[in-house]
């Protein structure tokens, strides 16, 4: 059958009851047999249909390259065709491995016209686009699929780490041995966390960041969870200054913002502490406090304070201070803490994170935080003196409370002294004026039968004392004898000058005696000092 009957007998137009028949350009012919387009030794063998048969009838043929895939071909332009591949090995697709496929014809889906239904009544098997009953065209669209395969995974995008990995291991500079010397310069600018890396020449370079996976310069501290709560109130304002300049301008600050919040007099604004955020930003941390009607005050919530100022007109009055960001400043809740434990930070490996969470020396109390780079370690190490600056202005501020307790302590107990001295003066005088007063009120009055037994008792003591034969006559008698023993002692020291010659003599061998043992435990001590020395030489001479 020929659509258009070129030196060939047909008997219907575009294929109905089609015969065979054979023609002189081949339009619709059948053949048994076809040679290779480019000869590579395969031979293809079956029915060709035309190169614009509408709706004919054709048998499958082998490729063009003789690749040895098999493969069902229908003409040119098969309107209305389904294309049922039955099976297809090719060295571009599949690799060999068979993949039975359906396609639709290229101008298919538009309904009866160019859709799925059969044209003209003919019985259709299978449809390729654009002549795929030619070996060429069938190897030549193995080859276009799998270009577009590569089209399409080359422009997915690559993600930064991949694209770090993609520089160290696929580099193709050169197409030689330099190739693996910049690939290995490019892992030791990765391992630095810096630099550039190069890999292709139609490519862009790698930045290199601390944050990649490879960078060697990381490590894991621990940090002092936030403990500030709701109840504190406390609103983080992030001011592009330095934290010196804003220090020297503390008041200015807080009147600055009282204006912004309406200059109320019945508000109140505290600066709670003052930090650094980065380099050059630095963090105020401030609460809000309200006086009631009844006296009392209370701090108004950080979520109203932030919901107030970040409207137009605040807003505007507060970039124009500098202030880039303004939060409220809470702790962390327990559903951010299992966020923060279970995503690791950029850089961190997922195991080094899960191994620094089980270290933790207290988990109430520290949370781990990475350092990745030279330059968060040398923040970290800022924060860090700032933080002991901190501490130190704190402990002066302590030490000099102690010294002004400890002078108002002195103060105090010299006054309580005085008042201890005056009011002991004041209680002899209340006895003296109540022992008068009880003489005045008692004359003339006898005296009670407990006065009489304490008049008794004084009157025995007082006998006692003056009687000759007890505490008197002996005392009398011990004046006798110290008397006469001191007359005795001054006429012996008269008499005697003092001075034995026997005693002399013995006191003076005794001296000598100490003074040759002192001799001797002289050369001893010396002898000792010779032979210690000797042992020293001896031991650097050992070693």
């Amino acid at each position: 059958m020929t659509g258009f009957g070129f030196g060939g007998s047909s008997s219907t137009t575009f294929g109905m009851n089609p015969q065979t028949t054979a023609s002189s350009f081949g339009f619709g012919s059948t053949t048994t047999s076809t040679a290779p387009s480019f000869g590579f030794g395969s031979s293809t063998s079956g029915t060709s249909g035309s190169s614009f048969g509408f709706g004919a009838s054709t048998t499958s043929t082998a490729p063009t390259f003789g690749f040895g895939a098999t493969t069902t071909a229908a003409p040119t332009f098969g309107f209305g065709a389904t294309a049922t591949p039955l099976s297809s090995q090719s060295i571009f697709s599949g690799l060999g491995q068979t993949q039975p496929t359906t396609s639709t014809a290229p101008f298919g889906g538009f309904g009866s016209a160019f859709g799925t239904a059969k044209p003209f009544g003919t019985t259709v098997t299978t449809a390729s686009p654009f002549s795929l009953t030619s070996s060429f065209a069938q190897g030549n669209t193995a080859l276009q699929q799998q270009q577009q395969q590569q089209q399409q995974q080359q422009q997915q995008p690559l993600n930064a780490n991949d694209l770090v990995i993609n520089s160290i291991v696929n580099c193709k500079l050169f197409g030689d041995e330099r190739d693996q010397v910049v690939c290995k310069l490019n892992l030791l600018q990765a391992c630095w966390g810096t630099g550039k890396g190069y890999y292709g020449l139609n490519t862009p370079p790698v930045d290199y960041t601390p944050q990649n996976p490879l960078c060697r310069f990381k490590a894991i501290t621990y940090s002092v969870k936030p403990t500030s709560s709701s109840r504190d109130a406390l609103v983080a304002i992030i001011i592009n200054k330095k934290m010196d300049d804003i220090r020297k301008q503390e008041v200015q600050l807080t009147s600055n913002l009282f204006a912004v919040l309406g200059s109320k007099p019945n508000l109140s604004i505290h600066l709670d502490t003052l930090k650094w955020y980065t380099e050059t930003k630095s963090m105020a941390l401030i609460y809000v406090e309200e006086k009631l009607q009844n006296g009392s005050t209370k701090r108004i919530s950080n979520s109203d304070i932030v919901s107030y100022l970040i409207q137009p007109n605040p807003k505007q009055q507060l970039s124009t201070m500098g202030v880039e960001n303004i939060f409220p400043y809470t702790g962390f809740t327990e559903e951010n803490l299992r966020e923060y434990f279970e995503n690791p930070p950029a850089g961190i490996d997922l195991r080094v994170w899960k191994q620094a969470q089980v270290d933790n020396p207290n988990p109430t109390v520290f949370i781990p935080v990475p350092i990745v780079g030279f330059s968060e370690l040398c923040w970290k190490y800022k924060c860090h003196n700032e933080q002991v600056s901190v501490h130190k202005l704190t402990l002066n501020s302590i030490a000099d409370r102690l010294t002004e307790l400890a002078r108002k302590k002195t103060r105090v107990e010299s006054k309580l002294e005085q008042y201890t001295d005056k009011m002991d003066q004041l209680t002899h005088r209340i006895v003296k004026v109540l022992v008068g007063q009880m003489v005045i009120l008692n004359a003339g009055m006898a005296l009670r039968p407990e006065e009489e037994t304490i008049k008794n008792q004084l009157e025995v003591l007082y006998n006692d004392i003056n009687s000759p034969l007890r505490f008197q006559g002996k005392l009398t008698e011990i004046a006798t004898l110290v008397r006469l023993k001191n007359s005795e002692l001054s006429e012996d020291l008269k008499g005697n000058s003092g001075y034995i010659p026997q005693v002399t003599e013995e006191i003076k061998h005794f001296l000598e005696l100490q003074q040759t043992m002192i001799s001797e435990m002289q050369t001893v001590v010396k002898e000792d000092f010779n032979a210690i020395h000797l042992m020293k030489e001896s031991l650097k001479n050992v070693r």
